[in-house]
């Protein structure tokens, strides 16, 4: 199977280079093609391999049984007669992690020490990537931040460097438990200078250059992420990475710290008091180095536990969190337009919270589900004779599984691929360690378990390939969906709207798509096509542009009321905007009601700006002559 495991590291070390800053776009799934084609690889080698080579006994442990209670609750739940639809790549990354589940349970846990490695290179590749963003070597895939790595935020940066770092840090606290995987095979070396055999040559270099590369990269991995986390700014990734490191030091050394404390009783309420005000005084000093930003999430979880209280069983719906919560942050700020919160506000497409976003999406219950899991992987029984051999692979595991759980708190790791694919890879690791709940008993069990899984192999590449040409289709409408905004941006609305209709049979469930497209059709001078598209984008994807298009499109179909409906829900996703407040007095003054456009312009020009730019300059003075004329 090493096969695979050379597939896995691949995939694992360029996946994030070619993901790259597809979510900044929503038009890119390089990411998920290059994913598929490699699972459909593996699916056939291990196929291939259950033929020719000696079958692997058969194991489903507890960890397997959660998780699949859990993918089968959000099966139920993206099934379920609901308004909100998944878009097309979020459902191919739910099927193709599936996919590599399954075929890393395949493998074997001393087969997996090169993905380990390749791991750790891939986090060296991003550290150094960032550390030259940060000399302009590079530029960075975001002009907000200095440094992005191939990714499009220093958020998801941090976060990936931290699970690889966790992971180099466990090969140090476990390596002496792992002698077997650092040095050549004992006789190696006498094989060699007889030069027995070429395969025995092979054999030793083969362990000299595994034995280097364990000796030497984990250290070079610490030391660049040291390097370049601090300038991320990600107070985040730096919990998790504190947490993770303080978890796996508690589990090399927790006995001997216990022994020591219990033979003086006045240290243990020492380091206790030690432990929580240093928490508490690394917790101020986060909150205040960017408390804007830390109010603005707080802020965030509030709307979205209550968007769980409307709905707290099913949620609202897979992939419904983007759908909703604006209108949720709207309903708030319409009896707070004052409010504190107002000056931040912004379209919100992350929940900040992972476990807030999956029970606001599928319900109390899958996030019930989802704690299982990780407590399952962190704390769960491990086979003893596994953990003799494989420290550091089960502990840098599970070190790596909790620093993405408490990344998870504060971030948004669900959302970006490349994580995703650790995570999985790192959770089937830690279930392959564990002991067997159903067929122990090899003999009466093997060759029904053998052929289970060879047609759960043959149903996955069917699957795989009846899905191929979806991708395919997928990659064209957004090739055509960009060239379509290429021409709206340069004002040739007709041949946008040709690229726009080209796209609608793959990309109509697609929130943004629909937005593009119905602004098209509105300076095409078709609001009634664009509202069709804007209401349908509504329930997919909800944002301030969005109900500033749907009130232009009933602007121009002389829908005044629904108009001003649309410009006032604009208005109060995000309060301190100037744009749809002052769409909303055009609207007024068009309309004849000239009362309110005046009560609302002087309004406007008392506003606090937070950027003066040129074109809110403009407005303002456009606002004035209303004002001098109808007063």
């Amino acid at each position: 199977m090493k096969y695979l495991s050379f597939i896995i590291s691949g995939l694992l070390m360029f996946l994030p280079f070619v993901w790259g800053d597809s979510r900044n776009y929503f038009f890119n799934c390089d990411g998920v093609i290059f994913f598929f084609v490699l699972m459909l690889l593996m699916l056939t080698g291990l196929l291939i391999f259950s033929f020719v080579k000696k079958p692997r006994p058969f194991r489903f442990t507890v960890l397997d049984l959660f998780l699949l209670i859990y993918v089968l609750w959000n099966v139920g739940v993206l099934y379920k007669d609901r308004v909100v639809v998944v878009s097309e790549t979020n459902y191919l990354e739910f099927v193709l992690l599936i996919v590599l589940y399954f075929v890393i349970r395949q493998i074997e846990l001393s087969e997996i020490i090169p993905v380990f490695v390749a791991l750790m290179g891939a986090t060296i590749m991003q550290a150094v990537y960032g550390n030259l963003q940060l000399y302009k070597v590079f530029r960075s895939k975001n002009i907000h931040f200095n440094l992005t790595g191939s990714f499009f935020n220093s958020g998801p940066l941090a976060g990936y460097l931290s699970i690889g770092f966790i992971i180099a840090i466990a090969y140090y606290l476990f390596r002496l438990e792992d002698d077997s995987i650092i040095r050549p095979q004992s006789g190696s070396v006498h094989r060699f200078s007889n030069f027995f055999s070429n395969r025995d040559k092979r054999k030793y270099l083969s362990d000299v250059i595994w034995s280097k590369l364990l000796k030497y990269i984990p250290i070079v991995c610490i030391i660049t992420v040291i390097l370049v986390l601090p300038a991320t700014q990600s107070r985040a990734a730096w919990i998790a990475a504190i947490i993770a490191s303080l978890y796996l030091l508690f589990i090399r050394y927790g006995s001997q710290i216990r022994s020591q404390l219990k033979a003086r009783s006045w240290v243990s309420g020492l380091l206790i008091v030690a432990i929580v005000v240093g928490f508490c005084v690394a917790g101020v000093s986060m909150y205040k180095m960017k408390k804007n930003s830390a109010d603005g999430r707080v802020f965030i979880w509030q709307n979205t536990m209550r968007m769980i209280a409307d709905d707290p069983i099913i949620g609202k719906g897979y992939d419904g969190f983007k759908a909703h919560y604006m209108n949720y942050q709207a309903d708030w700020f319409r009896s707070h337009t004052d409010a504190p919160q107002a000056t931040q506000a912004s379209d919100v497409i992350y929940a900040f919270n992972e476990y807030l976003k999956v029970a606001s999406e599928i319900g109390i219950p899958g996030t019930v589900l989802l704690l299982i899991v990780l407590g399952v992987a962190l704390f769960g029984k491990i086979d003893q004779k596994k953990i003799e051999k494989n420290r550091f692979l089960i502990y840098g595991a599970k070190g790596g599984i909790m620093t993405l759980a408490v990344f998870a708190f504060f971030s948004y790791p669900f959302s970006i691929l490349p994580i995703k694919v650790t995570g999985v890879f790192l959770l089937a690791t830690i279930s392959g360690d564990m002991p067997s709940l159903l067929f122990k008993n090899k003999r009466s069990t093997f060759l029904l378990c053998e052929i289970i899984k060879g047609l759960v192999i043959v149903g996955l590449i069917v699957l795989l390939l009846i899905i191929y040409p979806r991708i395919s289709q997928l990659k064209k409408a957004y090739q055509r969906c960009m060239m379509g905004y290429a021409w709206y941006s340069f004002g040739n609305y007709d041949l946008s709207l040709k690229c726009y209709k080209d796209a609608w049979i793959i990309l109509q469930n697609n929130g943004m798509y629909l937005q593009m497209y119905g602004k098209a059709l509105i300076m095409s001078k078709q609001p009634i096509e664009a509202l069709e598209k804007l209401q349908k984008a509504k329930n997919i994807y909800s944002s301030m542009i969005l109900y500033i298009s749907i009130g232009d499109a009933y602007k121009d179909a002389n829908f005044y009321s629904s108009a001003e409906q649309a410009y006032i829900e604009a208005w109060c996703m995000a309060p301190m905007h100037f744009y749809p407040m002052y769409l909303l007095v055009k609207l007024y003054e068009e309309s004849n009601q000239h009362e309110k456009a005046v009560v609302l312009a002087e309004k406007l020009l008392s506003k606090n700006i937070k950027v003066n730019s040129t074109a809110i300059k403009e407005m303002q003075n456009e606002v004035r002559k209303i004002t001098k004329i109808r007063k």
